[in-house]
Formats: C-alpha cells, structure tokens, sequence
C-alpha cells in the first residue's frame, strides 16, 4: 500500500483491478489508468489438427507450470501439444520443479519448452488454432 500511495498513476489491465486497488489498497480511481491488453484480429482457422495448448509467462512458482503438467497428465492418451514460452531465468526451482513433472508424468515429447522470445516471434504463437491457458495461482 505504501508503494501504490507514493505513486503517480497506477496502470492496471482491468476494471476488475481497478476496483480492488481502490476497495481494498486506497488507491484513488483518478490514479489508476485501465489498458486492456489486446490482440490483432484473427485468423480464420485452418483444417482441424492435433490441439495445441499455449502458456505464456516466465517460468515462476505463481505460474505453476508444473501443476498444469501434472493436470495434463490424465489427457496423455488424448492427442495435443503444449508449448511454454517465457524467461527462465527468474527460478531455478520453478524450472526445475517443471522439469520433474514433465519427466514424472512421461509427457516429454509432448511438452516445448521455448524460452523467451522476441516480441515478432512471440507473436506467431497466438493463432487461432490454440488454446491458451493460465495456470496463475
């Protein structure tokens, strides 16, 4: 709270946001600026093919890479296939807890671990052909 009251502007990416900083931290709304993210219009999908499963975000304990690991286990006899890209080099213990799961669950050549992309190439993954998902905790 002591960091959001010395602030200027605060930029959230949701009204939802908006209202929990201004409920529960005090944050003035006059303060507070929304910028939804977006995306450019999509393409019109192409033939059907194996399900692709997108997670985007650096590899850190509150993204839980590992638990979504764990949670596609059970789906393993289903065709698909997960890509996560993002920094992983903010924790070796994330890293490595999503390593042993994809290892524990056998789910290796399912699962791609790109890393972090540049923003063009990062760009090419969202298609309308994939399903993103967010394990946040």
């Amino acid at each position: 709270m002591a960091a959001l009251a010395l602030s200027r502007r605060v930029l959230v990416t949701s009204h939802t946001t908006l209202r929990t900083l201004v409920s529960d931290f005090a944050v003035p709304a006059g303060k507070i600026t929304v910028a939804e993210p977006g995306t450019e219009r999509a393409r019109a999908p192409a033939a059907r093919r194996r399900p692709q499963l997108l997670a985007v975000g650096s590899i850190v304990p509150r993204k839980a890479y590992d638990l979504l690991v764990r949670a596609l286990a059970p789906l393993a006899a289903l065709d698909w296939q997960l890509t996560i890209i993002g920094a992983t080099d903010r924790s070796s213990a994330a890293v490595a807890a999503l390593g042993r799961a994809v290892i524990e669950t056998g789910l290796g050549a399912r699962i791609a671990i790109a890393g972090p992309l540049a923003q063009a190439e990062l760009a090419g993954h969202y298609d309308p052909r994939r399903s993103v998902v967010m394990p946040s905790l």
